[in-house]
């Protein structure tokens, strides 16, 4: 009796977590901001940030063009309210061989993220945004 109770409780955490991933998985959004911060200096630069299924690009606005940098989402936890725009999501991410994480955050009066990039072991590149707008597909 004792293992079914186990079974029983570790298929609903199984279950529970599936739930919000796949939940997670179908929010697809756009967001914009006007600068992005680091913790050596604010750019203003404009970005966007599109999230579309498995996948998320970051286009950001240069004098010679737009540079754009595209990730693979391998994994996300959280909870996000499209009707208020508020929760917390954390994608776990790659860009080529960096592992990456982009943690969405959004409170009744603000929406911000943070990209962080893993260049080694022991350094990574912490990228803050300010996003002025969301839109959602």
């Amino acid at each position: 009796m004792k293992n079914i109770f186990k079974g029983a409780i570790i298929i609903l955490v199984i279950f529970s977590t599936t739930q919000i991933n796949a939940q997670i998985d179908t929010i697809n959004f756009t967001l914009t901001s006007e600068n992005v911060s680091t913790p050596e200096q604010d750019v203003f630069v404009s970005s966007t940030i599109i999230k579309n299924g498995n996948t998320l690009v970051w286009n950001q606005q240069a004098i010679n063009g737009i540079n754009t940098s595209n990730f693979i989402i391998t994994g996300s936890l959280g909870d996000w309210d499209q009707d208020s725009s508020t929760g917390n999501i954390t994608y776990n991410l790659v860009m080529e061989d960096l592992i990456c994480e982009f943690v969405l955050t959004g409170k009744e009066d603000e929406i911000r993220a943070l990209l962080i990039v893993k260049t080694t072991d022991t350094n990574e590149e912490k990228y803050f945004f300010n996003i002025d707008s969301i839109t959602y597909q």
